[in-house]
């Protein structure tokens, strides 16, 4: 994974950062690849990380009745994800899987 470059895709959060804090964020993230259809969080679950879409496409769900789910929305490369439960204080109320082959920059918060 080391010749993916995050630095385009998360530079709107790098601008405002002075540079030891861009160091900070440059050493403690991690890059995660999920294959298509594979859950990269699951509704209740505590949100840890801020997730940011390098690659691929990933659909935000809720399960409903008889077993289907409703696509609250779709990611595409280069938009976060999964931090509002994180500043709202509470767990996921929503799912997350990947809708194609993706790549995610997961950054602790």
């Amino acid at each position: 994974m080391s010749d993916i470059d995050i630095s385009e895709p998360l530079s709107d959060m790098l601008t405002p950062l002075n540079n030891e804090q861009k160091e900070f964020l440059m050493n403690n993230y991690t890059i995660q690849t999920y294959k298509k259809n594979e859950t990269i969080y699951c509704e209740g679950e505590t949100p840890t990380h801020l997730l940011c879409l390098i690659n691929g496409k990933v659909k935000v769900y809720k399960d409903g009745v008889g077993g289907r789910s409703q696509i609250i929305r779709v990611i595409k490369p280069v938009e976060y994800f999964g931090y509002r439960a994180y500043f709202a204080g509470g767990n996921f109320v929503t799912a997350a899987a990947a809708f194609e082959p993706s790549t995610i920059c997961m950054i602790p918060m």
